[in-house]
């Protein structure tokens, strides 16, 4: 039968603790010295709750990975800053060893907390559920507190994601809506480049995901690590060294979409490409997650999935694919499937054609938008389309009084920036 463990060796109160919980009735199993035998006596099933203290190095994605396992965790703190602090990284109570008859609550607290099932962030209930099926979107989440969040996603091959991330964002920014643009690529992020950000030291995901799993991320720090490039949209830049791609995790991630939303109409997340769920070196996974966590889960948390391919046969082959394997491994479904570069209005007519017809092969067919390979008026024209698409304009007040009502045919154009034209070439003359 599972057992209780308590893991305080370092702590002054530990002691005391052992007694509270022996003086309430509760038979303690196991006295854990570190994080990592915790960890293993929750993925063996031989524990149902730890009861345990800051003299451990836990974060957001230790206690994750115990509730993965249908396991609880009671922190004993001294203070409302700890108190505070375990309450953001997921301890399921706290018990302030500063307030007097707290032996009584410590008792009380476990036994509210064994006869209450394990619950994830969105309140589903948990049953030794791994981590793969926690990121797969099969357990059922709530509803997002405020802002959309949009993923944009393509298959290996697919250029153009963060193009058309940018631009959505700044035509989402250019209708009123606060944006916040997050680069989750952690193969090659981009959007520091294509912003021209050279001070990104001391901002961006990695930081936002440092601080969400020590608890103290809250919408101002979400703030502060993103960076302002024009007057409703922010950016958030991504993983610079792709060595560190093992310090964003899912319970980090979990946190930094949540507070994305706090802070912004629109969450536009620019995703990596691969979907992979199976890494070969399971134990380094249950330490760390895999690299591919950031982009499983912004698309499992997204509101809106936009799915960007080219229209090649290789290219929609990829596509296809790609779409189906959204389906069965992740367990979501595009909203809109984007044939990128598309040259000329015919041939974007055909190229929407074609991408319906080998994605109806595979499934359902999602709206297809064909976008042009020219930063023109036409771009500019589709690329709205896309965005009213993906997220109505009543999703979000429109400020009038900054100019920001609906816009004409004629003022369409200056919705998105303008890129300077390569100047044209003349055909020599003939000798």
């Amino acid at each position: 039968m599972s057992g209780i463990a308590l893991a305080m060796t370092g702590d002054s109160r530990e002691i005391e603790s052992l007694a509270a919980l022996t003086q309430s009735g509760c038979e303690v199993s196991h006295r854990c010295r570190d994080v990592a035998e915790v960890l293993g006596l929750a993925r063996a099933g031989r524990l149902t709750l730890v009861v345990t203290s800051p003299v451990l190095a836990w974060d957001a994605e230790l206690i994750a990975q115990l509730r993965e396992c249908a396991v609880s965790c009671i922190a004993v703190v001294h203070g409302d800053s700890e108190e505070q602090r375990w309450r953001a990284l997921g301890a399921a109570a706290t018990v302030d060893v500063s307030r007097s008859g707290w032996p009584d609550r410590m008792g009380t607290a476990v036994r509210r907390v064994l006869t209450e099932p394990v619950v994830d962030a969105s309140g589903a209930e948990v049953v030794a559920l791994s981590a793969r099926t926690a990121r797969s979107g099969s357990m059922p989440r709530g509803r997002p507190p405020s802002g959309q969040l949009v993923a944009i996603w393509g298959p290996i091959g697919s250029p153009g994601r963060s193009e058309l991330a940018t631009a959505l964002a700044q035509a989402w920014g250019a209708r009123g809506a606060r944006v916040l643009l997050i680069d989750a690529d952690t193969y090659g992020a981009s959007l520091h480049h294509r912003f021209a950000l050279s001070d990104v030291l001391g901002c961006g995901l990695l930081e936002a995901c440092r601080a969400a799993r020590h608890g103290r991320l809250t919408a101002e720090v979400l703030v502060a690590c993103s960076r302002k490039v024009a007057p409703h949209v922010a950016v958030l830049p991504g993983v610079i060294n792709p060595a560190r791609w093992a310090e964003v995790g899912a319970a980090a991630l979990d946190v930094v979409w949540e507070q994305a939303r706090q802070v912004s109409d629109v969450v536009v997340v620019d995703t990596g490409f691969c979907l992979e769920q199976d890494p070969s070196d399971a134990a380094i996974t249950q330490v760390t997650g895999h690299r591919n966590i950031a982009t499983i889960s912004a698309l499992c948390e997204a509101d809106a999935i936009v799915a960007v391919g080219r229209t090649s046969a290789l290219d929609l082959e990829r596509l296809a694919r790609g779409v189906e394997q959204l389906r069965e491994s992740v367990g979501v479904e595009p909203r809109v499937v984007v044939a990128n570069r598309a040259a000329g209005r015919g041939r974007r007519t055909a190229a929407a054609a074609e991408v319906e017809r080998v994605l109806a092969l595979v499934g359902p067919v999602p709206r297809v938008i064909a976008v042009p390979d020219r930063r023109d008026a036409s771009y500019t024209e589709t690329v709205l389309e896309l965005a009213r698409c993906v997220v109505p304009d009543d999703a979000w007040p429109v400020e009038e009084s900054a100019g920001l009502a609906p816009p004409s045919a004629s003022s369409r154009r200056r919705v998105l920036p303008k890129v300077a034209r390569s100047p044209k070439r003349t055909k020599p003359a003939p000798t």
